[in-house]
């Protein structure tokens, strides 16, 4: 046996005998289910968490699921992901502080949140959309404006 592997096994046995495993995320009100007594509690502290009514909460969550591929995973449902991301969104939280009223790991959060704000971005391009989509027309605040017409001076002519 060469000393690398005698080394190894001593570390392992040493981790092993001196170290402790605590759970850390240990709260009953797990996710899903924290979001489930918001929904039917009170409706002023359910808007001031998330920042909409429960009902609105709930057609956000219908069009996310059913027309921008929002979708829950193995540990999760649908509305659990969305509530984390309006969570962090609407209370200017980190992923990191998520953690902790959702029981889920930082990189768990992170992943949620990403598959989330992509699907609102892609409802924010299907309903956001501009009155002049080329653009051709400078409006007469901005035309006037000596602070902001020499930016928009390039793109006068090409349109």
């Amino acid at each position: 046996m060469t000393w690398t592997a005698v080394i190894t096994i001593l570390l392992l046995e040493y981790y092993r005998s001196n170290t402790r495993r605590i759970p850390r995320m240990t709260s009953s009100y797990v996710g899903d289910k924290w979001v489930g007594e918001m929904l039917v509690g009170h409706p002023i502290k359910f808007s001031s968490i998330f920042r909409m009514s429960a009902l609105i909460f709930m057609d956000l969550l219908h069009d996310l699921y059913c027309n921008h591929d929002l979708q829950g995973y193995s540990r999760t449902t649908t509305r659990e992901v969305l509530a984390i991301t309006l969570y962090i969104i609407s209370q200017n939280e980190s992923v990191r502080r998520a953690m902790e009223p959702f029981q889920h790991s930082l990189e768990t959060i992170s992943r949620y949140f990403y598959k989330c704000i992509q699907a609102l971005v892609s409802l924010a391009t299907q309903n956001i959309k501009p009155s002049d989509p080329s653009f051709a027309i400078i409006p007469e605040q901005i035309a006037n404006d000596p602070r902001y017409m020499p930016y928009f001076k390039l793109y006068k002519h090409v349109f």
